[in-house]
């Protein structure tokens, strides 16, 4: 902990609850003075104090599977004990990754379980809510669904996991991205449900109902969950007097299927890999990729590196980079440190995510719909969850968003606006969806560089106005008082 704060007592109107830890019975996540806090419930202090002396965060963090884990002497009313975690720069959800994001985060929820069984722990719940992306990787961040696991090789979470990474990325792999990014989007809790996934998958689902399907998933589940069941509840609640028998059974290691063999369920996600697919722009930049993975630039990108370089600007949120050529160049010919690249292509949005793993590249790729961002649900949106970049950029976009999808011209400034604390870089399109095999499109008489200029005008400081090539202009602006 830092020596910089005197008072130990935390004012509770300064901190900000993250919305996700009201659910948790242990404690609560907050931030206060841009660090990263969990406030503990008296009722849980000897559990998390067993749990950091188990060793088993110090492992975790090892493999970049937990942040950095530690007990403060700060005070704040509500809780006996206060721990600060490592911080990590930005939170994205699931329904913001690509399949591969998904695949990695499911990778990861099986290895954080496999260290901890080391340890006699395993986690509670299983959702992808627990992951934030550092680096590129999946960190599990939820620190009160470790528990103290019976004597058994079960794992309580099972039907979690298949609900919300096994089935999604099954049906992901075929083709079914748009589906599963809406039930992500819209659904917070309770999984892909097991009758949904059937019917999809299996051609014998459909000789049974809905509700039978779900009756049987649950059951079989429910069955499966018997390891961590008192002995109590099960002689209670099971039919003719069964209970001691099944208690005994169980206890004694005879009762099948009651075994996860996590290993064995790790091998099982690795092998699930998405069918090659076209789509709009995974493959627009990859006359700029070079087999030796080199990125070949052009006048126009090296014309906006110059730009960067002259303007000292460290971070840049680019909005439709597609496979992020320019976000990598940025990385490698400026002194920017911090990039966010987003599209709404999933697929390019996935390329540059496993180049950026590989190239060990401070980007973080997101999918993200300029027009339509997720905006149905309670969690905050991209531009509240991000240390606000100096720059936000937007190239061959513009025409796009106007001439195609017809989305006014201040909606779209105020998109840039929100992720930027200083300069847009914007490139207009004269000659609209221009093209060398299509030159003569039809655009209406007002979609001209001297009514683009004007609207710039009145929401930015215009800083540079260049021609990059016959049809784009580039527009350096400055966000103003």
């Amino acid at each position: 902990m830092n020596n910089d704060i005197e008072n130990t007592s935390i004012p509770k109107n300064e901190i900000n609850i993250h919305s996700l830890s009201n659910e948790d019975d242990v404690g609560n996540v907050f931030e206060w003075n841009g660090r990263i806090f969990r406030g503990i419930r008296k009722k849980y202090v000897d559990d998390i104090r067993n749990l950091i002396d188990s060793g088993l965060l110090d492992e975790l963090k090892k493999n970049n599977l937990f942040p950095k884990t530690t007990i403060t002497d700060l005070e704040l009313n509500g809780y006996e004990m206060v721990l600060e975690h490592e911080k990590i720069p930005l939170t994205s959800y699931v329904y913001e990754w690509s399949f591969t994001m998904l695949k990695d985060a499911a990778i990861n929820a099986i290895r954080v379980n496999i260290i901890a069984d080391k340890f006699g722990y395993q986690t509670k719940d299983c959702h992808p809510y627990n992951f934030i992306f550092s680096n590129n990787n999946p960190v599990y961040i939820d620190l009160g669904s470790f528990f103290l696991k019976p004597k058994t090789k079960n794992w309580l979470p099972l039907s979690e996991f298949m609900q919300f990474y096994f089935y999604p990325l099954k049906l992901w792999k075929n083709g079914n991205e748009a589906m599963i990014r809406s039930f992500f989007s819209h659904c917070l809790r309770g999984g892909f449900w097991h009758s949904i996934y059937y019917r999809l998958s299996s051609p014998f689902s459909h000789f049974l109902s809905t509700n039978t399907i779900d009756k049987l998933a649950n059951g079989i589940y429910k069955y499966r969950s018997l390891s961590f069941v008192d002995s109590a509840d099960i002689e209670k609640k099971a039919p003719w007097n069964l209970g001691s028998t099944v208690t005994k059974l169980r206890d004694a290691g005879m009762l099948p299927f009651l075994t996860v063999n996590l290993h064995r369920l790790e091998k099982k996600v690795s092998r699930i890999q998405q069918r090659k697919q076209e789509s709009t722009w995974s493959n627009y930049h990859d006359q700029y990729q070079l087999e030796s993975q080199e990125l070949k630039s052009s006048s126009r990108f090296n014309r906006i590196v110059e730009i960067i370089n002259e303007l000292k600007i460290t971070s840049v949120f680019e909005l439709a980079g597609n496979q992020g050529v320019m976000s990598r160049l940025l990385i490698q010919q400026t002194d920017v440190s911090r990039v966010i690249c987003t599209d709404y292509d999933a697929n390019a949005v996935d390329q540059l995510y496993k180049m950026c793993k590989q190239e060990k590249l401070n980007i973080t790729p997101l999918v993200y719909n300029v027009k339509i961002p997720v905006d149905e649900t309670p969690l905050p949106p991209l531009e509240d969850r991000i240390d606000t970049p100096e720059c936000s950029m937007g190239l061959a976009l513009l025409h796009h968003l106007i001439l195609t999808q017809g989305m006014p011209l201040s909606k779209i400034f105020n998109r840039f606006k929100v992720f930027t604390s200083k300069y847009v870089f914007i490139e207009f399109m004269p000659l609209g969806l221009w093209s060398k095999q299509s030159p003569n499109p039809h655009i209406p008489d007002w979609y001209n560089v001297d009514w683009f200029r004007e609207e710039f005008c009145k929401n930015f400081e215009l800083v540079i106005e260049e021609q990059l090539e016959t049809n784009r202009i580039l527009f350096v602006g400055k966000l103003t008082d």
